[in-house]
């Protein structure tokens, strides 16, 4: 509905008719009001069904201040809109905003009210003002968030870079990131991201489980909160896990593999003498000559699972795993040779699968991949 201003910032009403809404101080037809409200002997027209409901609400308020309306004039004719048509919009009164009653609600939540910022107590988000006003925004929650962002970011890149030391094939690297030094490190730069950078997530967490309206704070510090206390034991108590779980580093000492210096694989009544060569940068190949016990070579062997052996290969610190499959696609002599890729240098234990006869031999050996092939020939 299209309404014409009429009144100018302290000017009196004309006598044609015309009456103005108390609530937005809009000058109106009472033949198009969308309602009117008869208080104290006196009837209200109105523009909208809101300010009719606003006026309802606090009747009193707004049936003795009729000057508190210059403002909306005011601001309508700052606009552009005096003596045109427009819609209504919905602007706070003198009194609301000198009084400081401004009214914050939750954006996910409409029902929850109240006159001062805050956090929603159902979801936890920041509570925003249910009416435009010209006071400038407050954006100290923004500034706030952004520096605690900025900082825990800045905190948290060296931690990620020490912790993905060890991916990398360079045996310096994989010390460093290993060693007590790194972890204590980590420790000292993660533990103010999350008592101060996290703090605001921590907080609107609690208050959810006092609440008991659990919410996305909820999970946020449960998981961050679960995390870190599991990380500090570990660095303080490592023995207090089972030693399954404890690898890598000084301090959780991990099983003790002796390389075999003679280079022989033996098992099953089975042996195979290994060795490697370096073929490219970044890999080796592994040879496996089977022999009988009386070292007599082997002719017979058989494709086993579509391939002539399968070599599985684990590191003595259990974090790296590697399955190869022979280079070799048939053998007369009981040669078979595999290339595999050693994620980092150190200590592996192999276990080589070969069939003969339609059985299936085992044959493990531990083998130290240093600069240079320690088994070679």
């Amino acid at each position: 509905m299209a309404h014409m201003h009429k009144t100018l910032p302290g000017k009196t009403l004309p006598s044609n008719g015309f009456v103005t809404d108390p609530v937005c101080g809009m000058t109106i037809d009472p033949a198009d009001a969308a309602g009117s409200e008869n208080y104290h002997g006196t009837t209200f027209h109105f523009c909208s069904s809101h300010c009719e409901t606003k006026f309802r609400k606090n009747p009193e308020q707004f049936a003795k201040e009729p000057d508190t309306h210059d403002v909306s004039d005011a601001k309508h004719t700052e606009q552009g809109y005096s003596d045109q048509p427009h819609k209504h919009v919905d602007v706070p009164n003198k009194a609301e905003i000198a009084s400081g009653t401004t009214i914050y609600t939750c954006p996910m939540h409409p029902e929850i009210e109240q006159d001062h910022p805050g956090d929603c107590p159902i979801c936890g988000m920041s509570l925003e003002p249910k009416t435009a006003t010209a006071v400038d925004e407050d954006n100290s929650e923004l500034i706030d968030m952004t520096r605690r962002l900025w900082i825990g970011g800045l905190l948290t890149l060296p931690v990620f870079v020490l912790a993905m030391l060890h991916l990398f094939p360079i045996a310096t690297l994989q010390t460093i990131g290993d060693s007590h030094l790194s972890r204590w490190i980590q420790f000292a730069l993660t533990t103010p991201v999350v008592f101060w950078a996290a703090a605001p997530f921590f907080r609107r967490g609690w208050r959810s489980l006092v609440s008991r309206n659990l919410n996305m704070f909820t999970l946020i510090s449960i998981g961050v909160g679960a995390a870190y206390v599991f990380s500090v034991i570990a660095l303080f108590v490592p023995t207090l896990f089972p030693h399954a779980m404890q690898h890598g580093g000084d301090s959780v000492p991990a099983a003790k593999l002796v390389p075999e210096t003679t280079g022989l694989a033996r098992g099953d009544g089975l042996q195979a003498k290994v060795t490697m060569r370096d073929p490219k940068e970044g890999s080796r190949v592994v040879s496996f000559q089977l022999q009988q016990d009386d070292q007599q070579p082997v002719h017979d062997l058989e494709p086993y699972l579509g391939a002539m052996g399968h070599l599985v290969v684990v590191s003595a610190i259990g974090k790296d795993y590697v399955h190869a499959h022979p280079l070799t696609e048939s053998s007369a002599d009981g040669k078979v040779e595999f290339e595999v890729h050693f994620p980092r240098l150190g200590i592996y234990k192999l276990w080589g699968q070969f069939q003969r006869s339609g059985r299936v031999y085992t044959l493990p050996i531990v083998l130290d991949i240093g600069e240079n092939p320690k088994v070679n020939q």
